[in-house]
């Protein structure tokens, strides 16, 4: 295995988790404000 290979695996790795955490972020979001108008009503 050559270093640059694990270079641009490490940066998929990172890229990957950023995107994972933004939509569970974003689903979770969505998730509170739709339990949170079903309280107010």
């Amino acid at each position: 295995m050559d270093p640059r290979f694990h270079k641009y695996l490490y940066i998929i790795a990172v890229c990957a988790l950023i995107i994972a955490f933004l939509t569970i972020y974003k689903g979770l979001n969505e998730i509170n404000v739709f339990f949170n108008e079903r309280i107010k009503i």
